[in-house]
């Protein structure tokens, strides 16, 4: 079992990715920090490397031992099914059964497959993700069904409000909104620039109007 231990972590680091830190300790500088840090950012991705490793190899002799225990049991308990088969004069099943005790005792019974277990979880990863993001959207529809959506600013530009609290001004300021606390129509936009603008829905949904952090009026009409 241990060979195989070592056999993993060998199949391990040389199927690894190539680090960074191994283009980067290539480098030489001048710089005494740069070089230190350097040569601390290799070793500790080699440490995390090794350790990724010994887990896998630790891993493995679970699984092989774990496998084997279950092997193990169900040969005996078709042992036990043969002896009673036989027992009852069905000769042919006791010899189907024997037959089948021997394949098991054969069968090699493989590792799974890392690579596609790997992208099960991303898989389940995104699925999941989803579903977060479906109910975050009807949270926020729940709360507030007429902000999201474009709008004609008072600049002459568009912003785009989405349905999970991002904003977009002229695709080029980025911010987030949300409602206010015990409000239906009013709302909060923060932009990147550190502004934030206070505004509510007017006109059946028609217009936004409100004040900037530097008291400035802003405004805007729904597109769509």
């Amino acid at each position: 079992m241990k060979s195989l231990h070592v056999l993993c972590i060998t199949f391990v680091l040389a199927c690894s990715p190539k680090a960074p830190a191994q283009d980067a300790e290539k480098m030489e500088f001048k710089n005494a920090e740069a070089k230190q840090t350097t040569e601390t950012f290799a070793k500790t991705i080699e440490t995390a490397k090794n350790r990724f490793a010994e887990a896998v190899g630790v891993a493995t002799e679970r699984y092989n031992t774990e496998v084997e225990s279950l092997k193990n049991q169900h040969i005996e308990k078709m042992e036990s099914i043969q002896k009673a088969t036989t027992q009852s004069n069905d000769l042919d099943e006791a010899i189907k059964i024997r037959d089948a005790i021997k394949s098991l005792r054969e069968l090699k019974i493989e590792l799974p497959e890392l690579q596609k277990q790997a992208a099960l979880a991303e898989e389940k990863i995104r699925d999941l993700q989803k579903q977060v993001d479906e109910l975050t959207v009807t949270k926020i529809e729940k709360q507030s069904p007429t902000l999201s959506g474009t709008w004609r600013w008072f600049d002459g530009r568009d912003t785009v409000f989405g349905m999970t609290g991002q904003a977009t001004h002229a695709q080029q300021l980025h911010g987030k909104w949300r409602l206010n606390d015990g409000s239906k129509d009013s709302y909060s936009v923060t932009w990147q620039n550190g502004s934030t603008d206070t505004l509510k829905i007017l006109e059946k949904g028609k217009l936004l109007e409100g004040t900037s952090t530097d008291k400035i009026r802003v405004w805007a009409v729904r597109l769509k």
